[in-house]
């Protein structure tokens, strides 16, 4: 995978890096820089996949290794004019472009004299000279998507010569039914596979192979495409439908390569929300690697904060944002007015009140329950809320949203906290109180004290502990809860006392204090005797899971945090809680 690059005296950057993770958006604001990373990368991608190595030019021999050779770039097939290329124009500026991959392998571009070439090294650094030592180097692969756009009404047909000269440059979608022609001929199973992915990403949607059209005076190549029973040339279809078909052929192909690092440079012209949405799902499930160019609001919002690259000639190292404050700064500097918050809200058409820092487990819990998602929990809009104090100003909150789109789906997540079963119950018939047979909410309360207290799993505790003797150290967690009981029944009898008091309710307020006290216990123990789950299930989370992590470290030598127990957990461990939010929360979203 690509880990760098370095731009130096190249166009508006005087010397400024950037670092690539598996997902990259680069998002900016008009002049910031992203269409220069843009050619860069489209560079750096011809030279590797026209790997013809010739000498150096005459005139820099001497700056290199006597054996040195370099790869010759066609600035033309790029529509690069070399001239401008030069920071600030300045004839003394010596342009390089440096692009690092993981394991080592690296490719430096030179610009001299109207030229553009490039040096290769492998993964020791050693300067690669002939194809095929560049072959069996295992040199990462990419692939960026060419210069798109319409299609002609028709297209002659092309010796294979000049179709194969033309590819991946600005002339592919001239050449775009020639190509896919040409492919066919030699090998089936890629259009086969084409045609599978039309018809999964875009509904009734068919296309017939390419064939040769000899009723003019020049051979054509036709391509025939339609939904349900019209069928018509690919030349008489919307430019929305001719990009999305050839951006599904540039994925294809790049499968079938085995390419690692796919390049898309604002996918978003001429498409669709929805589209969008499907190309970035298919292109994160498909490839190790996906950089996205873009100013798509759809796109920026589908994916994480930490994900999204704002681009700035201005800095000399580029910076990921941190959280979505940041990322709306960066939309509102792009020019959009659209709010983050809002458009997922109306996207998803979800709305999640929630405590503390429960976003934060949430993600990690759903990552684990759905590994195989690009959907991120925390795309849906939260609100965070301050417990049950705050809970019923969030009535009217919910209310609100609930008048401007019935369509919305409200879900409230809990801490159960000490409260009683029935003031439990009434809260939760208030939330889900149903106007015109619609629920208000759909409210979750966890069982357990709070949603540390999931976590606290003994057999992961004991595997992470790597003891030998399980009998011995579940009695020792259950030592180190009982250690919390005076606190946690203090805690519970307050409660108990405040909201567990009245008519229908676990204690009667006629009772005298020692009565009521009594009750109180008798209550506790009916949960804390059961059983060590039901001990881990009461205490404060946040408290019993610190003393837990310094038990392991201190007695087992083993590092014990809340990340590690999550690499240990197995799906099949998570308790159904946190299952049944989720099914709530992604139900009618396609994940």
């Amino acid at each position: 995978m690509l880990k760098f690059l370095h731009l130096e005296d190249y166009r508006c950057f005087k010397d400024t890096k950037l670092e690539f993770k598996d997902l990259t958006i680069a998002v900016g604001k008009n002049n910031a820089g992203k269409s220069t990373i843009i050619e860069a990368l489209r560079i750096i991608s011809y030279a590797l996949s026209k790997p013809i190595f010739r000498s150096i030019p005459d005139g820099l021999a001497r700056d290199f290794p006597k054996k040195a050779k370099c790869i010759i770039v066609n600035g033309k097939m790029l529509k690069i004019n070399t001239g401008t290329i030069p920071h600030n124009y300045d004839e003394g500026a010596k342009p390089k472009l440096t692009a690092g991959f993981y394991d080592g392998y690296k490719i430096v571009v030179h610009f001299y004299d109207g030229l553009i070439f490039a040096l290769v090294y492998d993964s020791n650094g050693k300067i690669i000279t002939n194809k095929n030592t560049f072959n069996n180097s295992g040199f990462p692969k990419l692939n960026i998507l060419p210069q798109i756009g319409p299609l002609r009404k028709i297209e002659k047909y092309l010796s294979e010569e000049t179709v194969r000269k033309d590819k991946d440059t600005y002339l592919s979608s001239l050449h775009f039914r020639n190509e896919i022609y040409l492919e066919m001929t030699n090998d089936e199973k890629v259009f086969n596979e084409f045609s599978s992915l039309i018809k999964q990403t875009w509904k009734n949607l068919q296309i017939n192979p390419p064939k040769l059209d000899h009723s003019s005076d020049n051979t054509l190549v036709s391509l025939v495409v339609g939904e349900n029973d019209f069928m018509t040339e690919l030349g008489y279809v919307g430019n929305g439908l001719q990009m999305w078909l050839q951006m599904m052929w540039f994925v294809t192909k790049s499968k079938n390569q085995g390419i690692t690092t796919v390049i898309l440079d604002e996918p978003d012209v001429y498409m669709h929300p929805d589209l969008q949405r499907k190309l970035l799902k298919y292109v994160r499930r498909n490839f190790q690697q996906v950089i996205i160019a873009t100013h798509s609001i759809e796109i920026i919002s589908e994916v994480d904060s930490e994900n999204i690259l704002n681009v700035s000639n201005k800095k000399k190292k580029l910076k990921y944002t941190n959280e979505l404050l940041a990322v709306q700064k960066v939309v509102d500097e792009i020019g959009s007015i659209q709010n983050m918050s809002l458009l997922r809200l109306f996207t998803y058409k979800k709305l999640l009140f929630l405590e503390g820092e429960d976003m934060w487990f949430l993600r990690k819990f759903f990552d684990k329950l759905y590994p195989e998602s690009d959907f991120s929990i925390d795309h849906i809009f939260s609100i965070k809320i301050e417990g049950f104090s705050n809970f019923n100003k969030y009535f009217k909150v919910a209310d609100f949203f609930k008048s401007i789109d019935g369509k919305l789906s409200i879900i409230g997540i809990l801490d159960r906290d000490y409260y009683p079963d029935s003031y439990l119950s009434s809260i939760k018939q208030d939330a889900e109180a149903k106007e015109e047979t619609k629920e208000r909410l759909k409210l979750h309360i966890w069982t357990k004290k709070e949603i540390e207290n999931y976590l606290l799993i003994p057999e992961v505790l004991f595997r992470i502990s790597k003891g030998q003797d399980r009998a011995k150290f579940y009695q020792e967690v259950e030592d180190i809860c009982e250690t919390f009981r005076e606190e946690t029944l203090g805690k519970f009898y307050d409660k108990m006392i405040a909201y567990g008091t009245g008519d229908g309710k676990e204690l009667d307020s006629k009772w005298e204090a020692s009565k009521k006290y009594s009750k109180c216990q008798e209550l506790f123990d009916n949960r804390w005797k059961v059983s060590l789950e039901n001990k881990i299930s009461m205490i404060n989370g946040k408290d019993l899971k610190s003393k837990i992590y310094k038990f392991i470290e201190k007695e087992y030598h083993q590092s014990c945090t809340d990340n590690i127990i999550f690499k240990e957990i197995n799906r099949e461990e998570v308790h159904e809680d946190i299952e049944n939010l989720f099914l709530d929360i992604i139900d009618g979203i396609e994940i």
